[in-house]
């Protein structure tokens, strides 16, 4: 048991250390992925905002393609008034075949 110890204590804070930098390092790499993907939403979120601050109307803003929300994980835009009622949306929810 004493030359367990012996051999062990010399390397436990090195393994500490060298645990502690790679979790940290896949820590930073996890958290720029997650932020990244993010990226998307966003720029549909600020050009529509900008496009209806602009007065273009709202048919144009969005793709004419429809997104069924049950299958599909594809993003979509829906428009809401002032009093926070859907206006115009490019998705669906289908319960049985829509098309």
């Amino acid at each position: 048991m004493k030359l367990i110890r012996n051999i062990l204590k010399p390397w436990l804070p090195r393994a500490v250390t060298i645990i502690a930098v790679l979790g940290g390092i896949y820590l930073t790499v996890q958290q720029s992925y997650r932020m990244e993907a993010n990226d998307p939403q966003i720029q549909m979120a600020e050009d529509t905002a900008w496009a209806l601050a602009s007065h273009k109307a709202v048919e144009i803003l969005l793709p004419s393609d429809k997104v069924d929300m049950k299958v599909s994980l594809a993003p979509y835009i829906i428009v809401f008034d002032a009093d926070g009622k859907p206006t115009a949306s490019n998705v669906l929810l289908c319960y049985r075949n829509c098309f």
